[in-house]
């Protein structure tokens, strides 16, 4: 018993080991797939605007540089309001663009910012030209070196912004597939630890089923052996009342023969002439019949209330202390010849007794037999 105590205890540690393994093993697998689900969602909503940024500043460009173009060529002013709505936009990309752009995207978008800015400024002075009707100094301003620079500048810009937000989608996308391997194969362990798991907790809840099964069938068994005891018990308990049922009976009725005998013979007692008497070992009256009445005077009651001394004379008292020293016994009876017993008026002697007690014949007389 102690040592399947000690195999469960050894089974719940595993058990709980086991569990604990797993839940550290579900944890891991949720904070991996939370970033990448993560990274995906930041790359969507960051690389992928940084990209429809810069194919936004490249057109807002293309728009600015046409309209001050056409302002110089055709001196039409249409074309410069056509440019003043355009260029906040272009501003205003830009800025989102440096504000979600980290690290070294945000040197490419201020170097895209700064060459627009100096553009902006040449086509501003193209523009006081066209208010001046200066044609060609406003073409030329557009035509110049300078101008050309800072729109290669511009675009050198726009270029390395879309190419590094590539650049850092397939790394990061790399990461990702680098990623997935490490969490199928820990996805693989923890399915295998949580098997292992399951198996042994059915196969513990096998072993516990079969324990209590077996443990039933024994409770059975010992209740089977139990009833038949109780059963072989009650037979035998009943069997013993029935013979004290029957012993009770047959007491009852060996009382009642005992009664109706002892009434007859006490019956004799009461109306012989004869008197009857009882003495115990300490050589005090136990029965004494009415008759003594006759012989002594006293009642049966007041007879029985006195001691030897007050019965018997001083012979019969020496009779009686020699019979209890063994003297003078014949066949269990105490011969009182040579003394007498004491009435109501003095001494009355004794009549013959033979050697079967001491007996008055028909005239009256005393028996005196031990107790």
């Amino acid at each position: 018993m102690d040592i399947d105590n000690e195999t469960e205890r050894r089974a719940g540690h595993v058990f709980v080991l086991a569990a604990l393994l797993a839940l550290a093993g579900i944890l891991w697998l949720s904070w991996q797939f939370w970033g990448l689900s993560r990274e995906m969602k930041l790359l969507q909503s960051r690389d992928h605007r940084l990209v429809e940024l810069a194919g936004e500043i490249v057109h807002l460009d293309e728009v600015l540089t046409m309209s001050a173009r056409m302002a110089a060529a055709t001196l039409d002013p249409a074309w410069e309001a056509r440019y003043r709505r355009y260029e906040p936009q272009l501003d205003n990309v830009i800025e989102e663009s440096l504000r979600i752009g980290p690290g070294i995207i945000g040197k490419f978008i201020a170097e895209t910012d700064a060459a627009n800015r100096s553009l902006v400024e040449m086509e501003n002075r193209t523009f006081e030209l066209v208010h001046q009707k200066d044609q060609r100094a406003a073409a030329a301003i557009l035509s110049s070196s300078e101008y050309e620079r800072q729109k290669q500048r511009y675009a050198e810009g726009v270029r390395q912004l879309s190419a590094t937000v590539e650049t850092r989608a397939h790394a990061a996308m790399d990461a990702q597939q680098r990623r997935i391997p490490l969490v199928f194969v820990t996805l693989l362990v923890v399915l295998a630890i949580l098997s292992l798991f399951w198996m042994a907790l059915l196969r513990a809840n096998k072993r516990r089923v079969e324990a209590e099964q077996q443990a039933r069938q024994s409770t059975e068994q010992a209740r089977g052996e139990l009833e038949k005891r109780v059963a072989d018990a009650t037979a035998d308990l009943t069997a013993v009342n029935h013979r004290l049922v029957q012993e009770m009976e047959s007491s009852r009725k060996s009382e009642e023969a005992l009664q109706e005998s002892e009434g007859k013979y006490r019956l004799i007692a009461d109306n012989m002439a004869d008197t009857v008497s009882v003495m115990d070992l300490a050589m005090r009256f136990t029965y004494l019949s009415p008759s003594i009445m006759r012989l002594r005077g006293f009642t049966v009651e007041e007879a029985l209330a006195q001691t030897i001394e007050q019965v018997m004379t001083p012979d019969a008292q020496e009779v009686h202390r020699s019979a209890r020293c063994g003297i003078g016994r014949r066949s269990g009876t105490l011969d009182q010849r040579r003394g007498g017993q004491r009435g109501r008026d003095g001494p009355k002697r004794r009549g013959p007794c033979n050697g079967k007690g001491c007996q008055r014949g028909s005239s009256g007389g005393n028996r005196l037999t031990r107790a």
